[in-house]
Parts: structure tokens; sequence; C-alpha cells
């Protein structure tokens, strides 16, 4: 499931890739976690969301959204996050979202995003509630 995409215009990535952003994804305890590295702008969003998206459609109920890895993150990644999110939660599926950056969290939390997709700092902080949830956690909580 890991996918790599890369320019020659940044530093090296995982392995001696280069690129502004690339993300990887895995199984991980019945969830899919996807990682988002690098720069995540209108630019990189645009060329990510066709293959975040196929990951959300392609996973049984929870997905896991790494942010951890990203270097840059703005509105624009916030628009992916709520896209990936409404496409789990129409078939009663929950994104949550992993994340330990103060700048992404103030901007998670200061237009309330936070309070729907309760970011966690690490993939095993984020597996416990997901699993306790429940696919339909989302429509009983009114969100």
């Amino acid at each position: 499931m890991s996918e790599h995409q890369h320019s020659a215009a940044a530093p090296p990535g995982p392995a001696g890739l280069t690129g502004r952003w690339w993300l990887c994804g895995y199984p991980l305890c019945g969830v899919t976690v996807v990682e988002l590295h690098g720069e995540l702008d209108l630019a990189s969003t645009l060329s990510v969301r066709g293959r975040v998206m196929a990951v959300v459609d392609a996973a049984e109920s929870a997905v896991l959204l790494g942010l951890r890895p990203a270097t840059f993150f703005n509105c624009s990644g916030l628009r992916l996050l709520l896209s990936a999110h409404q496409r789990l939660r129409t078939r009663s599926g929950r994104l949550r979202v992993v994340c330990d950056r103060v700048l992404t969290l103030r901007l998670l939390h200061g237009t309330g995003i936070a309070a729907v997709l309760r970011p966690a700092p690490t993939v095993a902080d984020a597996l416990t509630p997901v699993a306790a949830d429940g696919p339909s956690a989302g429509r009983r909580s009114g969100r």
C-alpha cells in the first residue's frame, strides 16, 4: 500500500527519495494508517487527494491519518481532512488524525476540526479510541 511522489526540488525523504511530499499507508490492528510526509500546501494536497481518497475508499471502516511527518500544513490540508472524514462518515466509518505539531494542532483547534477528528499524539494513542468508538461513532455523537 506504500506510495511515493517526488520531485527534485526538496531534500531527501525515506530511502533517499527526494520530494515535497510523499505518503505511505499500512494496515495496523484492523485500521488503515496513512502517513503524510513533507509539505502539504495547495499544490501538494491537490496531488495527494486522489491517493488519500483511494485509501479511504478501500479501508474497512477506520483510517488514521498521520500528520506527524508533515513539515507544513495549511488550510488546504484541512479541506483534505474534512473530505476524507465526510467520505468515511457516509459509510459509518471513522477518521482520526495523528498529530503532535503545535502549529498544526493550533489550526485544527482554531477551526473546530479537532473536536470532530480528535487528534492523538501517536498512532498507539489513536488506536484505542478508534476501536472503542466503533464504525458508527460519528453518527451516535451527532457529527
